[in-house]
């Protein structure tokens, strides 16, 4: 039981964390470049400053969970 628990972790939860992490920051980097061109155009409903700390928080797990010996492993697969 203890490894199907892990092998979902592994498998579902670590990428999604990954895409939530990429997607609130391109979101962040858009609403943040919207606002420049036409001030108050996002600020007025929402506040960027909870998208940041998400987008902060999300990085932080993000790098957490990053396994790099996975990736390793592709790497050493694709150079055959």
């Amino acid at each position: 039981m203890e490894f199907l628990q892990k092998k979902i972790a592994t498998d579902f939860l670590i990428p999604v964390i990954r895409d939530t992490f990429v997607i609130s920051l391109c979101t962040f980097v858009f609403y943040f470049f919207a606002d420049m061109v036409k001030p108050g155009l996002v600020t007025n409903y929402v506040n960027l400053n909870v998208l940041l700390l998400f987008v902060i928080v999300s990085g932080i797990v993000t790098v957490l969970l990053y396994d790099r010996r996975s990736e390793d492993q592709t790497n050493d697969d694709a150079r055959g």
